[in-house]
């Protein structure tokens, strides 16, 4: 009964083959804790530009599809997938007029 007692102190720790670190023994008690490199960090840097880079152009093109719709005629022309995603977008947040006054319009003027 004593050895379940002490399971999980320090005494009982169990040594982990090759890394000299004990298995109860927390990460940061260890003193792990490591530097990133230069390279590391310029990385992560660049890649947080480019997504910041890609949602800014996303929200970009959804703001230019939201006032414009001679640029959603052209879309549709180019990109349907988009014009789709951006029609089922509006209608998820509830703005179900965007694709009927286009396909009135667009109608019009190819009779």
């Amino acid at each position: 009964m004593a050895d379940l007692r002490s399971w999980g102190r320090k005494s009982s720790r169990l040594l982990l083959p090759g890394r000299g670190v004990t298995a109860g023994a927390s990460v940061q008690g260890a003193g792990s804790r490591r530097a990133m490199n230069a390279s590391t960090k310029k990385a992560i840097r660049r890649l947080m530009l480019v997504e910041l880079a890609g949602v800014v152009a996303a929200y970009a093109v959804y703001f230019r599809l939201h006032t414009n719709q001679d640029f959603r005629h052209t879309m549709h022309k180019r990109f349907p997938a988009i014009l789709e995603a951006y029609y089922k977008c509006n209608e998820q947040c509830g703005i179900c007029d965007i694709r009927k006054k286009d396909q009135i319009k667009w109608s019009n003027s190819v009779n």
